[in-house]
């Protein structure tokens, strides 16, 4: 199938931004991806319930919507890419909802009861939802937001009248750091379907970890095929909106239609990534670069390679030739040390940046990264240099100068901490680890009301149901004698401890 209008973006909720500039209205969603992208947003300013005046009025009010915005956020700000569907509804641009999962959701009635129950949860979360999903044959329904949702797989989607919104991530085509759906295939059961589209959102959803890097390049390659096989620009070059970017000199022209350059270089790069041997995956992408020698995904796979056989200088060479090409793979997740840490395994994560650091020495987010490690272990001098060496490189990385901050506190010099946490501040003045650190570096300086004031603004910023900081804001009042606002404080520590403990035994018991 072929569309007018292709959208590539690193971050899936852009692509709420991509229908309402289109104008979109009522339009049936095909939602394509291994995550829901659907959640409740507390988007309610709560300044409106102060304007009730009678008991009906503030019943009416808290019945209009449950989700009061207490954060501080803006609505816009309020957005991201797990919830940018819930606006999507709420105005109106969809109607209709379909999420194409991966098919391994419906392989087996364990995994699929499992799967059924999360998003259960996640819709029931709004008391005014009473409907759960159905099983309906091959698909599951419900309706959410009035509107009706189907869960289903890529062959189970009906056959629509109408030009659909396309919404893809290229998260849905890997499992297991392995590709289960070619986009070849992907597009072919689309055309089999009649599926029609004038406007396809894809997102890459690389940064958070969630398409693994060495991927990437089947984004391009999806917006290649919907464009016709149109090899006239870098596929990835779509981002810009320019469809016919300067190539780079020498380049050999490229062919448009039919099996192109692009197509067997990418089937060369898949070859590449299943090869049992590092002769064999080299062999598949020195003849896809001879082929296509403006993909950057060849280089990056090629450093990968020659690293891990020792060729370093080799791997840092095209480690730095797929930058060039392609900036975007200079990211904090183009390797797995992010991955690691999620799963507490410091050891390999600190290989991994260190890694990196061999072929990307002036990367500050490897150095900040590699201090996070060493702070956690407790490794304070190690972590601080670290943290010193992403600074001069970066001098407005808010995140070294706030976890130098929590060493100098670690370690009772306060004035340098509470320095070093103004000057993270004055660089990301909404965050509320860095706000939370200021306040306890004022409590141990004895300064109740700096630390009542910051303490406040970690709340405020996003912190408002952390059970540490209510119980720390309790400690605070009773210093100061403000027994009133401890009690009224008391009550929304024990309150958000008790949600805490429940929610923890309720994963524990999930899982």
């Amino acid at each position: 199938m072929l569309s007018k209008n292709i959208s590539l973006m690193e971050n899936h909720n852009d692509a709420l931004l991509c229908w309402i500039k289109a104008c979109q209205k009522n339009k049936i969603l095909v939602h394509v991806d291994a995550h829901f992208d659907f959640a409740w947003i507390a988007d309610k300013d709560p300044h409106e319930i102060l304007n009730a005046k009678t008991i009906s009025d503030f019943k009416r009010l808290a019945k209009e919507n449950l989700f009061w915005n207490i954060s501080n956020k803006k609505k816009d700000e309020l957005t991201h890419i797990g919830n940018y569907i819930y606006p999507a509804i709420k105005e109106d641009i969809v109607r209709e909802f379909y999420w194409v999962v991966p098919d391994s959701v419906f392989s087996g009635r364990q995994r699929l009861s499992r799967f059924k129950k999360e998003i259960d949860d996640i819709i029931k979360s709004n008391p005014e939802e009473k409907h759960g999903l159905r099983l309906q044959g091959d698909y599951l329904e419900t309706k959410i937001c009035d509107i009706r949702l189907v869960i289903c797989r890529l062959r189970d989607l009906p056959k629509f009248e109408e030009d659909v919104l396309l919404d893809i991530d290229v998260d849905y085509f890997i499992a297991q750091e392995k590709l289960w759906l070619e986009p070849a295939q992907f597009i072919k059961i689309l055309e089999e379907k009649g599926l029609k589209s004038d406007l396809v959102t894809i997102a890459y959803s690389v940064e958070g970890g969630f398409t693994p890097i060495g991927y990437k390049f089947i984004g391009d390659y999806l917006a290649y095929l919907f464009n016709g096989r149109n090899q006239g620009a870098c596929p990835r070059m779509f981002l810009s909106g320019d469809k016919n970017p300067p190539r780079p000199e020498g380049a050999p022209p490229l062919e448009k239609g039919g099996e192109g350059g692009f197509d067997r270089a990418v089937s060369l790069i898949i070859q590449a990534i299943d090869a049992k041997s590092h002769e064999d995956a080299i062999h598949f992408l020195k003849e896809a670069e001879n082929i296509y020698p403006d993909c950057a995904a060849i280089y990056f796979h090629l450093s990968n390679i020659y690293y891990e056989t020792g060729l370093k200088k080799e791997a840092k060479d095209y480690y730095h030739k797929a930058v060039s090409q392609d900036p975007s793979y200079r990211t904090l997740y183009n390797n797995k040390g992010p991955l690691f840490e999620n799963r507490g395994r410091l050891k390999d994560a600190e290989d991994e940046y260190k890694k990196m650091l061999e072929l990307d020495p002036d990367n500050p987010q490897f150095l900040t990264r590699l201090g996070n490690i060493y702070r956690k272990k407790k490794k304070w001098d190690d972590a601080m240099f670290n943290y010193n060496r992403a600074l001069k490189i970066d001098p407005n990385n808010e995140e070294s100068f706030r976890n130098i901050g929590y060493i100098h506190m670690i370690k009772n010099d306060m004035d340098k901490a509470v320095e070093d946490f103004k000057k993270a501040l004055s660089l990301k003045p909404d965050n509320p680890f860095t706000h939370s650190y200021l306040g306890l570096a004022h409590i141990k300086k004895k300064d109740y009301n700096e630390a009542m004031r910051e303490t406040r603004r970690a709340i405020n910023s996003g912190l408002f149901t952390y059970p540490p900081l209510r119980w720390r804001l309790v400690f605070i009042y009773f210093k100061k004698g403000l027994y009133d606002r401890l009690l009224d404080e008391l009550k929304a520590a024990f309150t958000a401890s008790y949600f805490n403990i429940f929610w923890r035994v309720k994963a524990w018991l999930r899982y």
